[in-house]
């Protein structure tokens, strides 16, 4: 019998091996090539990492190169740009610096906690009632002699110096026997001085406001929103009572010709005023709050109010009132700013820069009836034609002007202080921005550093109150 070979069937076997080889060489491929392309895509992440991470650090050592120029100069350059990083080379990321003074009352000599312009010649420019007083931060009297201050004076200065101006014709103002000056931290009496010119910050308002719409009251009625603008006439009613808030939203507020704003609450009743959100280096010290929409979607910033024409502000018993200060072009915040500017009641012209002219009387009084007041203001009160009383103040409440003061004349009680808003010793604020940006081809995004530096003299080690890397 013969047998037959069937060929069909090896020649079958052998295409589908070779199926099996083409599919396997296929699939290792593909596995090869998504291998390839992860390992690309590490390598270049990891180098987008690393130029990024280099940036980071960049940025950081633009803050700590700032901090020391900063330490070594007392505070912000004159220009407000720094030198940035030197390039080692041209893998280093390049390096911008920016600092912005901030909390610092400007003069042409140096900032001041106290500046008493005598701009009305009425002595004395300066009175302390009730006991021993300090205040932190240099002090200057442009009214020469012992008239000057005030028969009762007992005031010690921490950290800054006191200035006085010269007796014209005569020679040096000497320091009142009850002047005491930090001798120890470097600081000391000069009495020598030619007059100072008073501070203006004319070009920091704002220009354009317009009638102030109507306070609105949440539901609640324990808070009354008031808003930024013109107001004439009399201010809007106040609410009183415990757990009320008068919320006076950020912004400006021009007061104008009203005269004496009395508050004054009825019989053991209270007021309660709140002037923006504390922002920058700013902490709350009466812990006041409001619980209307507004007050929730008003961004971080303070208030000022420019009184116009006869506007003053008196606070009697029982008022407790907390302005932060309102942040001007220049960096300098605000809180009062005496005008004699009055505007046309029936209509309201544009508010186009406010003359900061005489105009005797006063800007601020705590009354000296205020027992149980409680009057913190952040900002600077710039009254140089006018007085500040804050006299008032006792055992029972206190008067914080934390941003320092610019007046014709200034009377404060021994619980009354006087600061440039800072930490013991240190004589400015700034906010010290530093960026570095991509290397060229890199790609990537700038990296910027940003922190609150609080900056003393050249012993005084700089405190950075916050940071933040973006």
């Amino acid at each position: 019998m013969t047998r037959r070979v069937d060929m069909t069937t090896g020649r079958r076997e052998r295409g589908s091996v070779l199926i099996l080889v083409l599919v396997f060489m296929s699939a290792v491929g593909l596995v090869t090539i998504a291998l390839l392309k992860q390992t690309d895509t590490n390598f270049r992440f990891g180098r987008v990492a690393k130029a990024e991470q280099a940036r980071n650090y960049a940025a950081q050592a633009g803050i700590d190169a700032a901090i020391d120029r900063m330490h070594q100069a007392g505070g912000c350059d004159s220009t407000p740009s720094l030198t940035g990083l030197p390039v080692v080379n041209t893998r280093t990321p390049s390096v911008t610096i920016e600092c912005l003074a901030l909390s610092q009352i400007s003069s042409a000599a140096a900032p001041w906690s106290v500046f008493i312009t005598g701009t009305t010649g009425t002595t004395p420019g300066f009175t302390t009632i009730g006991g021993s007083t300090t205040i932190d931060g240099p002090f200057y009297n442009g009214l020469p002699g012992p008239s000057a201050w005030g028969n009762q004076l007992d005031l010690t200065v921490t950290g800054g110096d006191v200035q006085q101006v010269q007796i014209p014709g005569t020679g040096c103002s000497t320091q009142p026997s009850n002047l005491d000056v930090d001798t120890a931290a470097g600081y000391g009496y000069y009495g020598c001085l030619d007059p100072l010119p008073t501070p203006t910050y004319t070009s920091d308002l704002p220009s354009g406001l317009v009638a102030a719409p109507a306070p609105v009251t949440n539901g609640a009625g324990t808070c009354r929103v008031f808003f930024p603008g013109i107001y004439q006439g009399n201010l809007p009613a106040l609410l009183e009572g415990p757990g009320t808030v008068n919320y006076f939203a950020s912004g400006v507020y021009f007061l104008d010709g009203m005269g004496n704003i009395v508050l004054n609450p009825s019989a053991g009743s209270v007021i309660n005023v709140l002037g923006g959100k504390p922002h920058l280096t700013q902490q709350t010290q009466l812990g006041l709050s409001c619980s209307a929409s507004q007050y929730a979607s008003d961004p971080a910033n303070g208030v000022l109010f420019v009184l116009g024409g006869t506007s003053k502000i008196r606070a009697n018993s029982n008022v407790n009132m907390e302005l932060f200060g309102w942040t001007a072009p220049s960096g300098i915040e605000l809180s009062l700013y005496q005008a004699t500017t009055t505007l046309d009641a029936t209509a309201p012209a544009p508010f186009a820069g406010v003359a900061s002219n005489p105009q005797g009387g006063e800007t601020l009084r705590v009354s000296s009836g205020g027992s149980g007041s409680d009057v913190v203001i952040h900002g600077l009160v710039y009254s140089p034609g006018a007085s500040v009383d804050a006299s008032g103040s006792d055992s029972f409440g206190r008067v914080e002007l934390r941003g320092g003061v610019v007046a014709d004349q200034l009377t404060i009680k021994r619980t009354a202080t006087v600061a440039l808003g800072l930490p013991a010793g240190y004589r400015s604020t700034a906010i010290v921005t530093s960026t570095a940006v991509p290397i060229s081809g890199e790609g990537g995004q700038p990296v910027t550093a940003t922190a609150v530096v609080h900056i003393g003299g050249t012993s005084d080690s700089p405190v950075i109150a916050s940071w933040r890397l973006s």
